[in-house]
């Protein structure tokens, strides 16, 4: 391939072998003032182009017409024919056809772009129009996305009219226990663009098939937007397809000869559908569009969905793991791969970090120590207690300091569920050996030998059986591929392994104490600032939401489920009312975690008759508690707390006397000997007295270890305090002391 600038396509030309992402990253970090690549292939003629996304970024652009020629559409073709081979039934809906009279409607409804008026509102929502109804609906132009490596993605969203979750979009009355499934992949029309969830196309599909009371449930993988084929290739990569699912997949004008191919614009076309019907392009259709081609998807498949030999399960197995794996190691590690010759020697550890420990800190440490470059896969499958995302951030923040360390999703390919799904459960059984031995060999040939990987490093284990047994598969099927297994001791603490687990456990406790000196203190910054406990409870509150308001809508359109489903509702709407009851426990133990930030100054004056009062102190977060008292009552006290990390107030001495503030940490008794303070450390950055810096560094203090400021005080002076604080980064451990 070749990349041209748009603006100065023959002075500005950098012909390339492969034509890939970060090359075109490097060329507009390189030529700041153009913000588009065009892509040709060897010939010279363009296939799509690069665009600048923002000073980070860039996407991909394919153009429509051309896209036969490019590389990306002939692996989406070849993954088709792979589905169709294993057993899918596969059909593509094409954008093409239609007649001059459609043309000319299209071509009506296209010039509306930034001109829709309330007429056409009326016009293309029919009996569900009114001015606050459109303006919902409208709003989707304003969904987000996710952008990363230049594969677009849709954000999470919740609204009255539109849910997406993990990319896909909700249907209405998908059945609990479905034995197949039916995949929509495609632009604005599959995703349903200014449609509400139950009129979507396969809302509609997921009616007429539930009408027959089959297990089929309908998964809408539409995005809005013309986006490129990487795209679609990464969400076929991490999909795992049943021999009995159905793929329609609608992807502009592309269709095959040896591919069942549907032409939607003449479904429409033959069924009426006119320009009253498009909003601002032929393919922003109305709920009376979706219903039509809903219609024809179903004739086209229903012979297959009425095979009795097909509507029962089947085993999941990876389509196109190859050409997968390709495109997983294109997207995470081009860049290493374009490099590798430069590294002797490089290492990989395959880890999950639930959560990050400082076992897995010292194993990394130990083996970026022995190698020239050492890759960390960071276990994908989202089966763990802390979410991949959050597993990963931990990772990357506690291997910040390590230059030679590559930090990588392990994608759908390395200890996943696809070989070796006893790993999650921990299920000892006779297939764990075998699948051991097939998840490891698969690794060694397919990832490792691209990537020259000369060592795999683990950790000892002991307690584990499965993990055990699979580390004795590495040792044995490693060394046939050249491959040199290195087992290193567990780090302990005082004597205790550190462990995941234990540390897991202890958060189940609520005794995070106890995790000081087990995990690095980025991921003790990520436990007690993280809100994943209230997010999780959350998360199965809008599943069971899904569920029930899906029963709610089936038991009105279909009369004779009534009394099963008003059953079913009934079981769910208990199940949403016991996981609303968690959130106020979880609130509580969130709560707990404030302590590890909580400054406490403690502001007093002694002398005869002496007062103060404490004001513009505006902020919720603190607290301000006034103490009388002292020898003979001569001492007027205040204690204000806050974990807002700042802090301003001013102290007006109403009669003077001898001022004295003390800068410290919460006091934290221990539960089981209230004779004993436990230190939590916090560090303060600054303090300010009327605008006058009193620190040069950042200085840790705890209750028994304060910061004084002390000084005599006229009547009537006001004095300004402004203090900031973060939590202690080299936590100290958790030594309980005699008072």
């Amino acid at each position: 391939m070749i990349f041209k600038s748009s603006v100065e396509q023959n002075s500005l030309a950098i012909t390339k072998v492969n034509a890939h992402y970060y090359e075109a990253k490097q060329f507009f970090l390189d030529n700041g003032s153009i913000d588009s690549l065009c892509v040709c292939d060897k010939n010279n003629v363009p296939i799509g182009s690069w665009l600048r996304y923002n000073d980070d970024e860039i996407i991909i652009s394919a153009k429509k017409k051309l896209h036969r020629a490019n590389g990306a559409m002939e692996l989406y073709h070849q993954s088709l024919l792979r589905l169709k081979e294993f057993g899918c039934k596969v059909i593509t809906l094409s954008q093409d056809g239609g007649s001059n009279n459609w043309n000319r409607m299209a071509a009506i409804a296209y010039g509306r772009r930034g001109k829709i008026t309330e007429e056409v509102k009326k016009n293309f929502f029919g009996d569900y129009y009114s001015a606050n109804y459109a303006n919902r609906i409208l709003s989707f132009r304003n969904l987000a996305f996710e952008l990363k490596d230049g594969i677009i993605r849709m954000s999470d969203l919740s609204s009255e009219v539109c849910h997406v979750t993990n990319g896909e979009r909700r249907t209405v009355g998908q059945p609990v226990n479905a034995v197949r499934n039916i995949y929509l992949f495609g632009h604005c029309y599959i995703f349903g663009a200014f449609v509400e969830d139950s009129m979507t196309i396969e809302s509609y599909l997921q009616h007429m098939i539930n009408e027959y009371s089959l297990p089929i449930k309908v998964i809408n993988y539409g995005i809005l937007g013309n986006h490129s084929f990487w795209k679609y290739m990464d969400m076929f990569s991490r999909i795992q397809f049943k021999s009995n699912d159905i793929i329609l997949t609608g992807l502009g004008h592309c269709h095959f000869d040896d591919i069942e191919n549907i032409s939607s614009v003449e479904v429409m076309e033959r069924a009426g559908i006119t320009d009253i019907d498009m909003l601002d392009h032929f393919f922003h259709i109305n709920p009376k569009a979706n219903k039509i081609l809903a219609s024809a998807y179903f004739e086209a498949i229903k012979n297959d969905i009425f095979d009795e030999k097909k509507n029962v399960s089947a085993s999941a197995k990876a389509i196109n793991l190859k050409h997968g794996v390709e495109l997983y190691l294109e997207t995470y590690l081009l860049e290493f791969m374009n490099n590798k010759t430069k590294d002797k020697t490089v290492g990989s550890i395959v880890m999950n970090c639930n959560p990050f420990t400082n076992g897995h800190k010292y194993l990394i440490e130990t083996a970026a120590n022995m190698v020239d470059r050492l890759i960390i896969f960071v276990v994908q499958e989202d089966k763990s207690e802390f979410y991949f995302e959050d597993r990963y951030y931990m990772v990357y923040k506690g291997c910040s300091h390590l230059k030679n360390v590559v930090i990588v999703p392990s994608g759908p390919y390395i200890l996943s569920s696809i070989f070796f799904p006893e790993y999650f459960g921990k299920n000892m059984n006779s297939k764990v050996k075998e699948n051991s031995r097939n998840d490891v060999a698969f690794w060694a040939e397919n990832v490792a030998k691209q990537l020259n990987v000369t060592h795999r490093f683990v950790g000892e284990e002991k307690s584990d059986e499965v993990t055990r047994m699979y580390n004795e598969a590495m040792k044995e099927v490693l060394p046939k591929f050249g491959i040199k297994l290195v087992e290193i001791p567990r780090k302990t603490d005082f004597n205790t392994i550190i462990s995941a687990s234990l540390v897991r456990k202890y958060i189940q406790e609520n005794s995070l104490r106890k995790i000081i000196g087990l995990v690095p203190h980025t991921t003790l910054n990520f436990i007690i600032n993280s809100q994943s406990l209230l997010e999780r409870v959350n998360d199965e509150i809008i599943a069971v939401e899904k569920i029930y308001h899906d029963e709610q809508f089936l038991a009105k359109d279909i009369a004779y489920k009534n009394a099963i489903l008003e059953k079913k509702a009934q079981d769910l709407q208990k199940q949403l009312q016991d996981l609303k009851n968690q959130i106020p426990c979880v609130i509580s133990k969130l709560n707990n975690l404030a302590n590890f930030i909580t400054a406490r100054i403690d502001v007093s004056i002694s002398g005869e008759n002496s007062k103060l009062i404490i004001e513009n102190c505006s902020d919720e977060r603190v607290s301000c508690t006034e103490m009388v008292g002292g020898n003979n009552n001569n001492t007027n006290s205040h204690i204000l707390q806050s974990t807002a990390l700042c802090m301003d107030f001013d102290i007006h001495a109403i009669t003077g006397g001898k001022l004295d503030v003390y800068f410290r940490g919460i006091d934290i008794r221990d539960p089981d000997n209230h004779t004993m303070r436990v230190p939590y450390w916090i560090d303060y950055k600054s303090i300010k007295v009327d605008g006058n810096e009193l620190l040069t560094n950042t200085s840790p203090a705890w209750h028994d270890q304060v910061l004084p400021l002390t000084g005599n005080i006229i009547d009537g002076t006001i004095v300004n305090i402004h203090v900031e604080w973060e939590q202690h980064q080299d936590t100290r451990r958790n030594i309980k002391v005699n008072l």
